[in-house]
């Protein structure tokens, strides 16, 4: 029998592919609206706004695979997690090799020597952060699936803020601690809180109207930032190159806030199958 997909979970997946493209599209570009413009105009905080939500994209997409793979309680085996690395890392192979041979024939343009190394080793050599962070992710992933189910509810919980502090809540201020925050420990934090979530179900979590003034919230401080910071920006260049700083990177706090309140509250949605919708998130 062909298990059905959810069509929320295809839906929150949709949504954060929506957000990164729109990311890619307009800060990962030749011309970059978060650094190279200056002042605080319409068309800019418009651009600004669309073009920073792939953050919450990212842990919305790790989120919906952590929903999923922490309720396993079978015993794991090391042979299945590398398994499903190779599975990854050929879909990459043919992406890494795919997309530069179909640009090279329609184009004729020709890719730097890393890349063609990395089209080699799309994994190992981090050619796309996000499926090399999941990837070292999945590595440790049944040590890490029954340490967190000895745990009980108060070890649990406490691990949860002293991930929080040391890699979230740092970010407040603009400066660089090394205190470990990166792509892959956030993977970590996330999953942490949703094995938290879906084995002992605290109210917060199942409440709509928290996790709808949540992402509200969220969004709003982040918008206030942009439009404080664009303005502060004006007579300061180095500002000006923090402006989107509260949005951007999947670890600080508004995004963290953002995603994880967004992610619980489309779970709670009773969503009948929709077709279009998993054939898109599929």
């Amino acid at each position: 029998m062909v298990k059905v997909k959810l069509s929320n979970f295809e839906l929150l997946k949709v949504v954060a592919m929506l957000m990164i493209v729109c990311h890619h599209l307009i800060t990962q570009n030749a011309f970059n609206i978060d650094t190279q413009l200056t002042g605080l105009n319409a068309s800019r905080v418009f651009l600004q706004l669309i073009g920073n939500h792939a953050f919450v994209g990212n842990n919305l997409f790790f989120m919906v695979s952590a929903w999923f793979l922490c309720t396993r309680t079978e015993t794991f085996r090391l042979k299945e997690t590398v398994g499903r690395i190779w599975s990854l890392e050929k879909v990459m192979l043919f992406y890494s090799i795919g997309i530069p041979v179909v640009i090279g024939l329609i184009t004729n343009a020709q890719c730097g020597s890393f890349y063609k190394i990395g089209a080699l080793f799309p994994l190992s050599l981090g050619l796309w952060w996000y499926p090399t962070a999941y990837a070292i992710f999945l590595v440790f992933y049944p040590f890490y699936q029954q340490s967190l189910q000895a745990l009980g509810q108060k070890e649990m919980r406490n691990l949860i803020i002293v991930m929080v502090v040391l890699w979230t809540l740092p970010t407040i201020v603009p400066v660089k601690l090394l205190l470990g925050a990166n792509n892959t420990t956030c993977f970590f934090m996330l999953y942490a809180i949703i094995f938290y979530v879906r084995k002992f179900k605290p109210a917060w979590a199942f409440n709509k109207k928290v996790l709808i003034w949540g992402v509200i919230g969220g969004y709003a401080i982040a918008f206030a930032s942009i439009i404080m910071l664009d303005f502060l920006g004006i007579r300061s260049s180095l500002i000006n190159d923090f402006a989107c700083y509260y949005i951007r990177g999947n670890w600080r706090i508004l995004p963290i806030v953002i995603s994880v309140t967004m992610f619980l509250w489309i779970a709670q949605i009773k969503m009948r199958y929709r077709r279009i919708i998993n054939w898109m998130g599929g």
